[in-house]
């Protein structure tokens, strides 16, 4: 190896490593904050319980997100952002556009196909959540909770994030409830109830389920995380991708630092967690799955 290809080397090695121990930090920082640990017996016990009703949910082939059973006839809950988007139609409602080729693996290992469910209401298509439907019947789901819960209450949630193969389980208490503006119809502003959560949620939990640790009951669904990058990094990558577009590149001892800095930042956005993100109320859950409003359910 020469002095050059010596130099590439080792900087690829320092740059990583970088981007690894910011990674690590702030997962066991997350960790931390979470308080994992407590009750290991017994969240053995709620982990062997739960992971059959846990799901992956794969669009055009790659895994998008998580999502939970909730019912014996293959009734799936996901959020709406896992497999599709929603939009406004013509006539003044909301519908969604869903992805094609969407399939539901199980913890087993079976790999279904999905259909989705149209929302029974256009405001839900506000809310984040959706369902979908595959040809199974299985005796594990989980119940939909139909009571709200304090600040403090412990909670865990289960998914699929970083990319791992397995369903992984965080556990966390919730912070507070908020309420969202979450979109405009007809000139009316609707908004939507959220659960902010002290838990390490990492890309990839999208979907999953929000569970009372006491109760086993589902009380929301995992939306987004707090976490990632900045709005000057995203500038940054902007700025490269553009330039890649251009044809342009620059070359150091043969390394292109700005595709580099691009994965760099790509990876930090991916898993870099403050330690904390936020999930759909039930009540537009159980709105959903009952096909009726979520003033109705209150």
């Amino acid at each position: 190896m020469n002095i050059f290809a010596l130099s590439r080397a080792l900087w690829r090695q320092h740059f990583y490593a970088a981007a690894l121990l910011l990674i690590a930090s702030s997962t066991l920082s997350a960790q931390k904050s979470s308080g994992l640990g407590a009750g290991a017996e017994d969240l053995t016990s709620k982990i062997k319980q739960l992971r059959p009703s846990v799901v992956s949910i794969w669009v055009g082939g790659k895994r998008n997100g998580s999502g939970f059973v909730v019912s014996s006839s293959g009734d799936i809950m996901t959020a709406t952002h896992v497999i599709g988007t929603p939009y406004a139609t013509p006539q003044g409602t909301l519908a969604v556009k869903y992805d094609t080729n969407i399939e539901v693996v199980f913890s087993d290992g079976t790999r279904l196909p999905a259909t989705t469910v149209d929302v029974p209401v256009d405001i839900a298509a506000f809310d984040d959540s959706a369902m979908l439907k595959v040809d199974r019947v299985t005796p594990n789901f989980l119940k939909l909770s139909t009571k709200a819960r304090e600040d403090g209450t412990p909670v865990l949630l289960m998914g699929f994030p970083l990319d791992l193969p397995n369903a992984v389980t965080y556990t966390g208490t919730i912070a507070s409830h908020y309420q969202l503006p979450a979109g405009t119809l007809n000139g009316k502003v609707f908004s939507k109830s959220m659960i902010q959560v002290q838990a390490p949620i990492a890309k990839g939990f999208s979907g999953s389920a929000l569970v009372d640790y006491k109760t086993s009951e589902v009380i929301g669904i995992v939306e987004i995380k707090i976490g990632g990058i900045n709005e000057n990094l995203q500038n940054v990558a902007q700025q490269i991708q553009r330039g890649q577009q251009s044809g342009s590149s620059v070359s150091i001892m043969g390394v292109d630092p700005n595709a580099s800095l691009l994965q760099l930042i790509g990876v930090l956005d991916a898993y870099l967690s403050a330690g904390s993100g936020s999930a759909v109320s039930v009540e537009h859950i159980y709105a959903f799955a009952q096909g009726r409003s979520a003033e109705k359910t209150r």
